[in-house]
Parts: structure tokens; C-alpha cells; sequence
């Protein structure tokens, strides 16, 4: 039988941290975003499939008072993988976006449907497909 191995161990309840730690960080800036945000759209500007786990990756951009705000976001679903090969072709293409009022870096984009209008607070009824 193998012996285990200390050090494995730590390396393991290390990395189970920092993965639950960013779980709790990702679902509290949602809370907070969606407690008091401000409405806006954003383009897809980057499609970046990194690793050989195929980790998808999507950038978009959006402006809050003509001020310029990007983020990046790992993206596990695949909807949107044709995206990947022709970026400027898609690049029009407008989603909605939720932003913190106090912190407009930080945002939550529904991928779900492209969108033609900026809806009002009052359309916005189900929150669970932002990312």
C-alpha cells in the first residue's frame, strides 16, 4: 500500500481553498452587482480557447459614461464556441450587461440572448444566466 505523502496532502486542502474561495468571490460580486446595478450592453472583443482542457474564455467590453470597462470571464458552456474563428464577424453582436452602481469594474453579462434594446429594471426578472 502507498503511504501518503504530507506534502500532498497540504497541496490539496490548499488548492480546495482557493477554488472555494473564489466560488464564495464570484457568487457574492453577483449579490452585490445585482443589489444595486446600472444597465448597459457589451460586445464580445476576445475568444480565447487556452490548455488542453479546451478552457474557454471570453473578454468583452462595455461603457459606463463613455468610460471604457473590460473583463474577462471563463466561460464553460460552448454556445457560443463559433464565435471563436470569426471574432469580427460577431463583434456586433450586443448582450446585456449588469454593473455595480459603486464599482462599475464590476459586471455580470447575460450570454443567453442577443439583445437589440436596453431593457428596463422592471424586464429583468431572472438573474441566474449572468456570469
Amino acid at each position: 500500500m502507498r503511504k501518503i505523502n504530507k506534502r500532498n496532502v497540504v497541496i490539496l486542502i490548499l488548492v480546495i481553498i482557493i477554488v472555494g474561495f473564489n466560488h464564495f468571490k464570484k457568487a457574492n460580486d453577483k449579490k452585490f452587482i445585482i443589489n444595486d446595478y446600472l444597465i448597459t450592453t457589451g460586445i464580445i472583443i476576445d475568444y480565447s480557447i487556452i490548455g488542453d482542457t479546451n478552457s474557454h474564455y471570453i473578454t468583452y467590453e462595455y461603457f459606463i459614461k463613455e468610460r471604457r470597462y473590460e473583463r474577462t470571464i471563463y466561460y464553460p458552456s460552448r454556445n457560443l464556441e463559433f464565435i471563436y474563428d470569426n471574432i469580427e464577424k460577431y463583434s456586433n453582436w450586443h448582450f446585456l450587461v449588469l454593473c455595480s452602481k459603486k464599482d462599475n469594474s464590476k459586471s455580470i453579462i447575460d450570454f443567453s440572448k442577443r439583445i437589440e434594446r436596453i431593457p428596463s429594471h422592471q424586464d429583468i426578472i431572472d438573474f441566474s444566466s449572468f456570469k
